[in-house]
This record gives C-alpha cells, structure tokens and sequence, in this order.
C-alpha cells in the first residue's frame, strides 16, 4: 500500500516502527509538501487582498515556486519508498 493511501496516523506509526520503508526521504519528502501547501493556503489568503497589496509581488514568486514543489514532492515520495535502503545512498 502506497504511503498516500494511509492515514496520518497510519503513516507516523509505520515511520516510527523497524519497517525500512517509509523512511526519512520519504518522510522529508510528505513534509515538504505538508508544508507547500500551507505556503500556497497563505498565497491564496494573501493575493486580492488589499491589505496585503505590499506583499503581492512576492505571493506570486512563491506561487510558482510552490506549485512546481506541489507537482513533484509526490513523485520524489514514491520514487523514494520504492527502492531498497541501500539503493538510497547511491542517490544523495
């Protein structure tokens, strides 16, 4: 079972466990983009929003930013939990 079909608690329990998988990248890897969505929720709050006009100009750096880690943390999640430990190393 992918990692993405798990629950949260599911997925911190396996984490936490001996299991080889998931391990820290793929950890590292749900984290990422745990938090690029809290960036982008922020962007959203913050663009169109006239109070926040000072800071429209750097919301729509981070957007794109944001969006382009959003399409990948899952890709580099699975490519991640799929190889053997030792694989990863030869990966850094």
């Amino acid at each position: 079972m992918s990692w993405m079909d798990k629950t949260l608690s599911d997925f911190q329990s396996e984490l936490a466990s001996s299991a080889p998988t998931p391990g820290g990248g793929t950890a590292c890897a749900v984290a990422l983009g745990q938090a690029a969505g809290l960036t982008k929720m922020v962007i959203e709050l913050t663009l169109g929003k006239e109070k926040w006009q000072s800071g429209w100009t750097h919301a729509e750096h981070a957007k794109t930013k944001v969006d382009e880690i959003l399409n990948k943390y899952i890709c580099i999640a699975n490519h991640l939990q799929r190889r053997p430990p030792i694989d990863r190393l030869h990966t850094l």
